[in-house]
């Protein structure tokens, strides 16, 4: 997904306006704070809040966001790291 497609994307509201997410931003807002993430950190975040209901496999996540190699399964874990510190940095 290239930056022109992300500023498309509707934005997605999750958990009663504790998570919105705001492509055109490439961020989002957590309990009302501006978190800004990089371009891989916003693709996964995105891709799993549309999947919020099931679960997402390293496959499913692997090939939207075209990670590939042998390592990919510990490149997406590290890709999740990232973000949940970035979206909740205090309980890191």
């Amino acid at each position: 997904m290239n930056a022109a497609a992300m500023l498309s994307l509707p934005s997605i509201t999750l958990g009663a306006d504790k998570l919105t997410i705001v492509p055109h931003r490439c961020g989002c807002t957590v309990l009302g704070q501006h978190v800004t993430l990089t371009t891989s950190e916003f693709r996964l975040l995105y891709l799993l809040a549309k999947q919020v209901n099931r679960i997402v496999t390293y496959e499913e996540i692997a090939s939207q966001l075209g990670v590939r190699g042998t390592k990919s399964q510990q490149n997406i874990a590290s890709m999740v790291k990232r973000l949940r510190k970035a979206l909740f940095p205090d309980d890191m």
